[in-house]
């Protein structure tokens, strides 16, 4: 039914751990509701809307990392700076997007700098 096709549509959230968790209760801390609105942010840009973030990894109090729907490209954050590394990547976002299609992954844990790998492409 229409509760199972929403169901499909829930992050992955690893990395960290509830303590004492029960069934119906709310174990959302700080770090995960921050990852998750970092999460709902990125997938507002248009180089993810066909390509969306689904998964958040809490590695640390000093990283997350997030993963596409196609597991092609993560993202890495410090949760500290979610708002400044956001405004960092929106301007370069034009410039990421075309290197999308190798694109490996956007590190902006760095206050002034994004960082971007590429997928190492073998020729024939």
């Amino acid at each position: 039914g229409p509760e199972a096709s929403n169901l499909t549509k829930l992050p992955l959230i690893t990395g960290i751990a509830a303590k004492n968790p029960t069934p119906g209760n709310n174990v959302a801390d700080e770090e995960i509701i921050r990852g998750l609105k970092a999460m709902h942010n990125l997938n507002l840009l248009s180089m993810f809307k066909k390509n969306p973030i689904e998964s958040v990894h809490i590695n640390s109090k000093s990283r997350i990392t997030f993963l596409t729907k196609n597991k092609n490209i993560r993202v890495y954050m410090r949760p500290g700076m979610v708002q400044q590394s956001l405004k960092n990547l929106t301007l370069v976002i034009d410039t990421i997007e075309k290197y999308e299609p190798n694109l490996k992954h956007i590190d902006l844990s760095f206050k002034n700098k994004v960082v971007i790998k590429n997928r190492k492409i073998l020729k024939k």
